[in-house]
């Protein structure tokens, strides 16, 4: 018997087990002490697919720079990320990443902040306290700041798809609006260490 729990926008109870996406695990088959051979498990969303190119970090990404429900337009956003040989040198054109999933990954990465500012009253006296944030809060956060900075980027380019791919490359080189956001805030954190304590 399963216990029934509400959880939030969903309408699976905790006991139910994720889908498995990946065709090497799929084909193999299910061990003895597998929980899949006891447990219920969710149906696979729209989006999951077995193929060897999803990302479930691409997937997400779509979902956030997506606008009034237009997920192929965003798609084809991810679709067009490329980069241009503009170097004049062998060594340099070798130095050029040219998979796009690494560049991808690279600029969420070079975007997570470690700390966050969160507000703490203490007699009477707001303070703005430096915490640590979640693996989840950090890939949001990344995301967040580079869909931000292609929505306010201004200058030559006139698409979006071309403004997401050159927030892309520069943040995938520590560089850009999304990085600057990270560092503005790691800068706010340092700033006010001396109320760390307060968190607690």
């Amino acid at each position: 018997m399963f216990r029934l729990q509400s959880v939030r926008h969903s309408r699976y109870s905790v006991d139910y087990l994720d889908p498995t996406l990946l065709k090497e695990e799929l084909d193999k088959p299910l061990e003895k002490d597998d929980p899949r051979r006891f447990q219920p498990v969710k149906a696979a969303a729209n989006e999951h697919t077995t193929s060897c190119t999803y990302d479930p970090y691409v997937a997400k990404f779509i979902r956030m720079m997506m606008k009034r429900g237009q997920k192929e337009i965003a798609r084809r956003c991810i679709d067009r990320l490329e980069k241009y040989h503009k170097a004049s040198t062998e060594e340099e054109r070798n130095a050029i990443e040219l998979d796009p999933m690494k560049v991808f990954h690279e600029a969420i990465e070079n975007c997570k902040p470690l700390l966050i500012t969160q507000r703490t009253r203490r007699g009477g006296i707001t303070y703005t306290v430096p915490v640590p944030c979640s693996a989840s809060y950090q890939l949001f956060r990344s995301m967040k700041w580079l869909v931000e900075a292609c929505r306010e980027k201004e200058g030559g380019e006139r698409w979006f798809w071309e403004k997401l791919s050159t927030e892309l490359l520069a943040a995938s080189q520590n560089q850009g609006k999304g990085v600057r956001k990270k560092q503005e805030l790691h800068r706010l954190c340092e700033a006010n260490r001396a109320y760390a304590h307060y968190r607690w």
